[in-house]
């Protein structure tokens, strides 16, 4: 029996990676000269878990833990993990380093051509709306922010963002489709 696990008073062994994780973590919160090893264990134990068919998502949830620390684990795990213990990188460098892993940006589609004609101003300081009814103006400028932000979910969902940001867009989203609706009328 290790050390590890008489520290926590129980003779059995975890044995899910589930289980593993959980306990390498807590290991490592209480025993702060072993906190390397334990860490390291606790990301072999993601690997594993995930290369075992369960999602980010669902070890995340079964943790405890945000996706985003799931991920950043399983980047450290899997770019140091094949190393020998002693010539691995400290773990919070490591973990930090897979903070800002740099990431493959997907091409985004090339947003459709506004439909609308270009206004054809001789003044240029004068507004293209100057002859439009206030609520064809709001009507306008509402749908090309609501396209802008169309871009940036499309954006959002292709490339990984944090949850407060994802949050801020569907704010901002909900807010536009609702200024939209009270448009329209």
């Amino acid at each position: 029996m290790s050390a590890a696990l008489r520290s926590v008073g129980t003779d059995e062994q975890p044995t899910t990676p589930v289980e593993r994780a959980r306990f390498h973590e807590s290991e490592a919160d209480r025993h702060a000269d072993q906190e390397d090893h334990h860490r390291w264990e606790a990301a072999r134990a993601y690997v594993e878990a995930l290369d075992g068919g369960m999602s980010k998502k669902g070890l995340a949830r079964e943790l405890g833990k945000s996706d985003m620390h799931v991920l950043y684990v399983e980047r450290a795990g899997r770019a140091n993990l094949s190393l020998p213990l002693e010539d691995r990188p400290r773990w919070n460098a490591a973990y930090q380093a897979a903070k800002g892993a740099p990431k493959t940006p997907k091409p985004s589609p090339e947003p459709a051509p506004d439909p609308r004609p270009e206004p054809e101003d001789e003044d240029e300081d004068e507004s293209p709306y100057k002859e439009k009814n206030p609520l064809e103006v709001m009507f306008d400028v509402t749908n090309r922010i609501m396209k802008d932000i169309q871009r940036v979910t499309q954006f959002s969902l292709e490339n990984e963002l944090t949850a407060e940001a994802r949050t801020e867009f569907k704010r901002i989203r909900q807010a536009a489709d609702f200024a939209l609706k009270d448009v329209k009328g």
